[in-house]
């Protein structure tokens, strides 16, 4: 596991020395990850924060958050392709039955996400106007 995660540092650093157009923030072999993507990752844990007290958290913020969701991005794009190489299903899940809690969405086995659902179900029904 440490070897991989070398790997991954080594990679992500050598990556990101290549990224050179404005709207990327960094790119994993083609795949680009632009900054919409991140600043999209910071403003949902900004307004999700804002409905607690977090005065007495320690989080992170300014450019130690944008670094760690950059992280985050970066490392799940190379998790991604690890995956794909080395053949690796996200069957595991399906055996162990992973069960989300409605308010977070739904999980799909298939891409191995947590998905939004809409909440209101079928209470809400949009007009006609």
């Amino acid at each position: 596991m440490k070897k991989v995660f070398s790997i991954a540092a080594i990679s992500v650093a050598l990556l990101l020395t290549g990224c050179s157009q404005v709207s990327s923030a960094a790119s994993v072999g083609s795949v680009k990850i632009s900054q919409s993507t991140v600043q999209s990752s910071i403003n949902d844990i900004m307004a999700e924060r804002s409905k607690v007290d977090t005065s007495q958290m320690q989080l992170e913020t300014g450019e130690a958050l944008n670094r760690a969701q950059m992280r985050f991005h970066v490392l799940s794009e190379l998790l991604n392709k690890v995956a794909a190489k080395l053949k690796i299903t996200v069957d595991i899940a399906k055996e162990n039955k992973v069960t989300i809690n409605p308010r977070y969405g739904v999980w799909d086995a298939l891409n191995a996400d947590v998905v939004p659902v809409d909440s209101a179900g079928s209470a809400v029904t949009p007009s006609d106007k």
